[in-house]
């Protein structure tokens, strides 16, 4: 095995488990989504308005951030599906179908 090659596996192994670590962030904060969902549409209807402004900020907030880890997962995701590709020769006809459906749609 070349320097290269261990190179590569090393930036595989970083990125599986920073995509671990980034899904299981995405599950607790989808869970504190629904908590602050249920707070808020509790404070909605009891007139509450400081709570419920309260609530929905902290809503907001939580979409925000789950959508950031999203797009980090995501792209942690085609990193290593990159790398894959270079290190096994993985994920080539997977990359056509994609495109394929790309296609289709436009």
């Amino acid at each position: 095995m070349d320097c290269r090659n261990f190179l590569l596996y090393d930036d595989l192994y970083d990125a599986q488990q920073r995509l671990r670590r980034a899904c299981s962030q995405i599950a607790h904060i989808s869970r504190r989504l629904e908590a602050a969902r249920f707070r808020y549409s509790a404070a909605a209807g009891d007139e509450n308005c400081p709570l419920r402004l309260v609530s929905k900020n902290r809503v907001m907030v939580c979409e925000g951030v789950l959508t950031a880890y999203f797009q980090y997962a995501s792209r942690k995701e085609r990193t290593i599906k990159r790398i894959r590709k270079i290190l096994f020769g993985e994920g080539e006809d997977e990359e056509e179908d994609e495109s394929e459906e790309e296609d289709d749609d436009a």
